[in-house]
């Protein structure tokens, strides 16, 4: 098993490592339900992320609550403890921009064209974009955003017509 290779298989081995692949395998989800189950695989493994960054803040919430009686926390154990939390809070928001990147287009292609509002008697729209949509929808009910700024606008409701 000591047997040295010779120039000729150095060559060859070397060449094998370092030759390009001309494949088109980039291992990047293309179907939405790749997408989807890769946004899912990711923001599962982000939750040690997150657990380790709710540990590091807690930890020193009870820190500065017991130091409180002695005069404060010294500033290199903050910020300590700070960058330690923020190194996992770092990755997750990382990989939720990602996420939201590769997501959001979907979302759009898939989202029903809005249609102009049609007042029924109590019936609610948005005074921003006329939609029913806003006050009709699951997200935009119980966060109260408009459908049509991609839920970045509040939706204000718009009174019932007679």
């Amino acid at each position: 098993m000591n047997e040295q290779i010779t120039t000729e298989q150095a060559k060859k081995l070397l060449q094998a490592i370092f030759a390009e692949e001309d494949t088109d395998e980039d291992n990047y989800p293309e179907t939405v339900s790749d997408k989807v189950g890769y946004s899912e695989y990711v923001l599962t493994h982000n939750l040690s992320n997150v657990g380790k960054a709710l540990n590091r803040l807690s930890r020193l919430n009870r820190l500065l609550f017991a130091s409180e009686k002695s005069g404060g926390l010294p500033d290199i154990i903050t910020n300590n403890e700070l960058r330690m939390a923020l190194e996992p809070l770092m990755r997750v928001r990382a990989d939720a921009n990602e996420i939201v990147k590769l997501l959001l287009p979907i979302y759009r292609e898939t989202k029903p064209e809005d249609k102009p509002a049609e007042m029924r008697e109590g019936e609610r729209s948005c005074e921003n974009c006329g939609n029913t949509r806003c006050a009709n929808s699951v997200v935009a009910y119980y966060w109260d955003e408009c459908v049509k700024s991609d839920f970045e606008k509040h939706w204000i409701p718009r009174e019932v017509q007679p």
